[in-house]
C-alpha cells in the first residue's frame, strides 16, 4: 500500500494522492489565482525562516503549525473532512511537501520548455558562427 503517490497528467495536469487505496485529486496547480500563489508563497517563506532559527519559541511553533494547516488545507482537493482529519501531522505534510515538489518540477519543465521555444538554450558557437576576428595570441 502508498502511503503517498502523486501522478501528474499530462492533459490536465492534476495531482493526486492514494489514501487508504483511494486516489482523491489535489488541487490543481492552474486553480491558484495570482494572489492565491502569493499568498502560498509567502506561508512557505515564513516557515522556512522560522524553521531555520536555531532557537524558536512556542508561539514560533504554533505559527508554523498554523502555516503548515493552511498550505495542506488549500492543496488538499477532493480529499473529504473526515479523511483529513484521520491524517496524522506527519501525512498531512508530506502531501504538502510532495505537492509542492511537484509544483516546482512543473515550473522548471515549463521554464526549460520556454527557454527552448524561444532560442535561449545555451549553445556554444563553433568557429563559423562568428564574423569577429579571433584576438591574436602572440
Amino acid at each position: 500500500m502508498a502511503l503517498l503517490n502523486i501522478t501528474i497528467s499530462e492533459t490536465d495536469r492534476t495531482e493526486t494522492v492514494i489514501i487508504n487505496d483511494t486516489e482523491y485529486r489535489l488541487t490543481g496547480f492552474d486553480d491558484f489565482s495570482p494572489s492565491d500563489q502569493f499568498r502560498l508563497k509567502k506561508i512557505g517563506t515564513r516557515i522556512s525562516e522560522l524553521a531555520e532559527k536555531d532557537d524558536i519559541s512556542d508561539e514560533e511553533i504554533a505559527e508554523i503549525q498554523t502555516a503548515s494547516d493552511v498550505l495542506f488545507q488549500r492543496v488538499a482537493g477532493e480529499i473529504p473532512d473526515e479523511i483529513r482529519e484521520k491524517l496524522k501531522p506527519g501525512a498531512r505534510q508530506r502531501i504538502t511537501t510532495a505537492f509542492f515538489l511537484a509544483l516546482a518540477e512543473e515550473v522548471a519543465r515549463d521554464s526549460t520548455a520556454l527557454r527552448s521555444q524561444s532560442g535561449q538554450e545555451t549553445q556554444s558557437p563553433s568557429s563559423s558562427d562568428s564574423t569577429e576576428e579571433a584576438p591574436s595570441t602572440g
